[in-house]
């Protein structure tokens, strides 16, 4: 009955302790943000981050559409190459990271290359499938 009661209303001594432990590290938490929400370090980092993030889009989006387009244009490398491509898009980009640190070392250039290996495929086949879609009509027109 104890324990169903235990269970029930998580009335245990152990719960009481590691609510309070949480309920410390919360503290810690807010208190180390607020410090460095005041000192500007988050807001720093923030707009590095969407710098960085900016960068890799418009050069994963500059490749994508480049080679994308070179695919649409020759059956044959669209049909050699496409399967490739597929298959780095289907491979996660944080498992880019360890070659990207071995290549550039812990570095910016690391994370850029990242974020553009893993979002150059997407564009790449949505540029194929683009150009795919036109209609012959005009494309001799």
């Amino acid at each position: 009955m104890y324990r169903l009661a235990g269970f029930l209303f998580h009335v245990d001594a152990r719960d009481r302790n590691r609510t309070a432990a949480a309920d410390a590290e919360r503290a810690l938490f807010r208190e180390r943000a607020v410090e460095l929400r005041a000192d500007g370090t988050i807001t720093e980092a923030a707009l590095k981050t969407l710098i960085r993030l900016a960068f890799s889009f418009v050069v994963a989006i500059a490749i994508g559409t480049a080679i994308g387009f070179g695919l649409a244009l020759n059956e044959f490398a669209r049909r050699s190459i496409r399967p490739l491509i597929v298959a780095l898009q289907i491979v996660p980009p944080i498992a880019w990271f360890p070659l990207a640190i071995i290549w550039f070392g812990f570095s910016e250039r690391a994370v850029v290359f990242v974020a553009v290996v893993g979002a150059f495929p997407s564009v790449t086949l949505a540029t194929i499938s683009s150009f795919r879609q036109v209609s012959p009509l005009f494309v001799r027109a």
